[in-house]
């Protein structure tokens, strides 16, 4: 879990962060092919898990992959915080992403929200898990991720 307990900052690139991102950007198209290698690889292996689903692309949609997220509804063997816990003493990382602006201390002392006012932002947010994608990410670490998502929710 994490909070927000005051605004911050965005920060600008650095001259030598920038000339990083100048020479990945040459790679980009490919290491965007490859998350979406990964993310087909992904949606392939835990598509029959019941109360488990993965990410839906609409035809036409060139979507970037920079995250993987699954989500484990009603119906699932495991809740989310179950299976990120028993990933993690497998060695395989995962994040939570996106939790609700309503959910956070600055908001809710600010704005005088709550937790509870929005339930299908609470809800999305308790079913969401990244799992890795990162381009060089070998077809064997992503068999083995989805190996262990089935051995824990199937």
């Amino acid at each position: 879990e994490y909070d927000v307990v005051e605004l911050g900052y965005k920060y600008n690139l650095t001259d030598v962060q920038a000339a990083l991102a100048l020479a990945q950007m040459k790679r980009a198209e490919t290491m965007r092919t490859r998350r979406e290698e990964i993310a087909s690889r992904y949606t392939a292996a835990l598509a029959d898990i019941p109360g488990l689903r993965t990410p839906e692309v609409q035809p036409g949609v060139r979507h970037a992959w920079h995250l993987y997220q699954i989500d484990l509804s009603e119906g699932a063997r495991v809740d989310r915080n179950q299976l990120a816990v028993a990933l993690r003493e497998e060695g395989i990382g995962t994040s939570v992403h996106f939790k609700p602006l309503h959910c956070f201390r600055f908001y809710q002392e600010r704005l005088g929200v709550k937790p509870g006012q929005f339930p299908a932002a609470e809800s999305c947010y308790a079913g969401s898990l990244s799992l890795p994608i990162w381009p060089d990410m070998t077809d064997a670490q992503v068999d083995r991720v989805a190996e262990r998502i089935r051995a824990h929710t199937g």
